[in-house]
């Protein structure tokens, strides 16, 4: 076996043939040096500590000096208040006015809030990368009027807008108007977009499905003209929030929206969701936000979806969950599409700009009941142990909110229950004080032919017998040739009223103290402002009208109208949308598909029932007959006497605690002798009892 020869090593910088330049050595840098024990560091200048900017130590200067900090903390508020594109502008008009100035060609000496600054300081105190900076520098040495526009991203490579982005800019700016909503920190009227419903032929003239059996339901009046739609969206600098959720299911949404490809116009495409993101931070994320918490259910579909997402491990098993889930998130963003255009006709029938004839005549009134907790009465007083344990009576506040009208709080003595009989005496004073608002403007509107009445999925108050007997006597009347009762779906129940009530509460939080309901009414009305023109009214409930009483001589009984346990074994879901016509307005199609058959009896005046799974559903569930004309003849029709006041009376238990809530109101010092005569009121027989106003 040959030895193997030994690697020649190569030459040194003595043995390289002429002319050859030796090989330069390594630099071997200070600290290193240092570390090694073979030089020492070189020592900063006496007085001035080390800078990672420049020799004036431009950075240290900003933080230490007082005056600069507070200026530094005002600009970057500033900041976080604008948007991208308005802090460009903000920026640049900064720079011009002596913040940046020339003095040769390509170099520029910047001073910060009077001070001298290099640019490294200056970029990191502003937080702004270099190629903004020098896009901006170059506007203004060349003496342009606006900062050079950034087109990365946002072009399609020729300097024109990308037809994508510009899609996904107009999805956002729908989401802005119809989907989001203002907290009770945020102040200012939203822009409505003013736009003409139209009715498919074959909708069976559903008050809350126009145009929901067409392809892009909801949202053909964004993607017709998307550039008006920013427009509008855009002049308003108001922070609104979306329901809490991630933006991964955001993007969800936006993939299962009606810009999908199977949906979409030949050519359209969807945004990545890198471009998504991009879009919406550059010009969304000032005034589009996502809510962190809520006080709602979670929806169960959505937690099992998340459940299985979590688990799943095949990537085929993490494809069909996330599919099924984005359809079901899709599917209740239809719902609030549908709801947004209702309250749109809604308020376009409130200023009389729609005939009572046309099938877009509404009036929509939505109905919510309030946390109790706030309302306890008397609120804010001390925080002593006098206070600690008593019991203070919890006054019932139910809203009201009447699109294109006003906002009408009621708060309901705590001796009244809380059932059907108080949902429909709410809703009756509602449409009586809508009938004389309108009445009453200087441009008088006339009554709309339709109602829409929208509430929780709670059986005990807004879905149920009595509530939808009331309806059905509404159209058997005369006073509306159609009447729904559409609800969200659990978990999804969020709406502007629940904002409203979050307002209420800010407001009522800041008072020291509120002594009685008349208090409570006073505050609303001086610090709860109505939004997008409605005006707001509060009034105090001694009662509820007994109306399961009046309608109990109709003999109807409708039932699997609401969620119950065996529908939930056999995988079944009640109907959120129930729609009551004469029989004389069903139209050809929707006669021959009633379930109940035809007889002698048959009357055009009898009240048929309509009904839908969800308010976006694209078919009619099912057709039925509620009451025939001569079941309203068992109502009276104007009752003598007038209908019998609910009031409960008190447990005994709860009766020795107010008297002991009372005395301690009394008791020196305090002496809160209105507070103790409301708890005192309540204590008394109701025979004998003298309600709150």
């Amino acid at each position: 076996m040959a030895a193997r020869a030994a690697r020649p090593r190569p030459p040194g910088p003595a043995t390289r043939a002429s002319g050859v330049p030796a090989p330069t050595p390594r630099r071997v840098p200070r600290a290193a040096l240092a570390a090694r024990g073979k030089r020492k560091p070189k020592k900063p200048r006496a007085g001035l500590p080390s800078s990672k900017c420049c020799a004036r130590n431009c950075e240290r200067r900003l933080k230490e000096d007082a005056s600069l900090v507070e200026a530094l903390r005002q600009f970057l508020a500033q900041k976080e208040a604008l948007g991208d594109k308005s802090f460009t502008a903000y920026l640049y008009h900064f720079l011009q006015s002596g913040g940046a100035c020339s003095v040769g060609a390509g170099q520029f000496r910047f001073r910060l809030f009077g001070e001298r600054v290099c640019r490294r300081a200056l970029k990191s105190t502003l937080k702004i990368g270099d190629h903004r900076l020098a896009r901006m520098l170059s506007g203004v040495k060349h003496g342009l009027p606006q900062a050079p526009a950034d087109l990365r991203g946002m072009t399609g490579g020729s300097g024109t807008p990308s037809p994508v982005l510009e899609a996904v800019d107009a999805w956002f700016s729908w989401v802005y108007e119809n989907l989001a909503e203002t907290l009770p920190d945020q102040a200012g009227a939203k822009t409505s977009l003013v736009w003409e419903p139209t009715l498919d032929e074959d909708s069976e003239g559903l008050l809350v499905a126009p145009g929901v059996l067409a392809a892009v339901d909801g949202v053909k009046e964004w993607l017709a003209a998307p550039g008006a739609a920013c427009q509008a969206t855009r002049a308003s600098h108001e922070v609104r929030f979306l329901p809490p959720q991630s933006f991964v299911d955001l993007y969800q949404f936006y993939r299962s929206s009606p810009q999908a490809p199977e949906r979409a116009p030949p050519g359209r495409q969807l945004a990545s969701y890198s471009w998504f993101l991009k879009v919406y931070r550059d010009q969304w994320k000032a005034s589009l936000r996502i809510r962190h918490a809520t006080h709602h259910s979670k929806c169960p579909k959505c937690e099992k979806f998340k459940e299985w997402r979590r688990v799943a491990t095949s990537p085929e098993d993490v494809k069909a969950v996330i599919e099924a889930y984005s359809q079901h998130v899709a599917s209740q963003y239809r719902d609030r599409m549908v709801d947004a255009r209702v309250a749109g006709m809604a308020e376009q029938a409130a200023r009389g700009e729609t005939p009572t004839t046309h099938e877009t005549s509404v009036v929509s009134i939505c109905i919510d009941a309030m946390d109790q907790a706030k309302f306890r009465c008397p609120r804010n007083v001390s925080a002593s142990k006098d206070f600690e344990s008593l019991h203070r009576p919890e006054l019932h506040c139910v809203g009201c909110l009447v699109d294109g009208v006003a906002e009408q709080f009621f708060l309901v003595d705590p001796r009244v229950p809380k059932n059907a009989n108080l949902e429909v005496t709410v809703l009756a004073r509602a449409l009586e004080r809508v009938d004389g608002l309108l009445a009453a403007r200087a441009d008088p509107a006339p009554m709309p032919s339709r109602l829409r009445f929208h509430s929780d999925n709670l059986p005990g108050e807004g879905k149920n017998q009595t509530v939808m007997k009331f309806m059905a006597w509404l159209v058997h009347r005369g006073l509306f040739c159609a009447a729904e009762m559409t609800q969200f779906r659990v978990g999804h129940t969020h709406n502007h009223l629940d904002q409203r009530f979050a307002e209420m509460a800010e407001a009522l939080k800041k008072l020291q103290r509120l002594d009685s309901p008349r208090d409570f009414a006073d505050a609303i009305l001086a610090r709860v402002h109505g939004r997008q023109g409605r005006i707001v009214e509060c009034e105090l409930v001694a009662g509820a009208l007994d109306w399961k009483t009046h309608f109990s001589g109709m003999p109807v009984a409708p039932h699997r109208h609401t969620q119950t346990h065996a529908m939930k074994v056999r995988n079944e879901e009640a109907c959120h949308v129930f729609r009551f016509c004469r029989r004389e307005a069903l139209t050809e199609a929707a006669s021959r598909a009633c379930e109940t058959p035809r007889t002698a009896e048959d009357s055009p005046y009898d009240v048929m029932l309509i009904t839908k799974l969800y308010l976006a559903s694209p078919t009619v569930f099912q057709v039925l007959l509620f009451a025939r004309s001569a079941d309203f003849d068992r109502v009276p029709r104007a009752p003598q006497p007038p209908l019998p006041i609910q009031i409960e009376a008190l447990a005994p238990k709860t009766v020795q605690e107010y008297k002991k809530t009372a005395a301690a109101l009394r008791a020196p010092p305090w002496r809160m002798l209105a507070a103790a005569a409301f708890v005192e009121g309540l204590v008394k027989p109701p025979a004998a009892a003298v309600p709150p106003e």
